[in-house]
């Protein structure tokens, strides 16, 4: 197998535990809240991102983090919170 170098990455968005799916064992309900965060469509929009959206699994032993959110560059400032 090939090394293959991944460019730095900064993820905006937010984490959800497995624990938030909902009863058809989905993220969509905390999808919609971040869909429907004023701040995050502003930085999206700001930053001509408005069609873009990223998510990252992070498991562990026994449980997993679901983010929702999208990956820029580090150059693009990303708002607080």
């Amino acid at each position: 197998m090939a090394d293959r170098t991944i460019e730095e990455k900064v993820f905006v968005g937010r984490p959800f535990m497995g624990t938030m799916m909902d009863e058809r064992r989905t993220f969509t309900k905390t999808n919609m809240e971040m869909e429907n965060d004023e701040t995050l469509q502003k930085f999206l929009k700001d930053n001509g991102l408005e069609n873009r959206r990223s998510v990252m699994l992070v498991y562990g032993p026994e449980n997993f983090m679901y983010w929702y959110g999208i990956l820029v560059d580090p150059s693009v400032e990303v708002p607080n919170g």
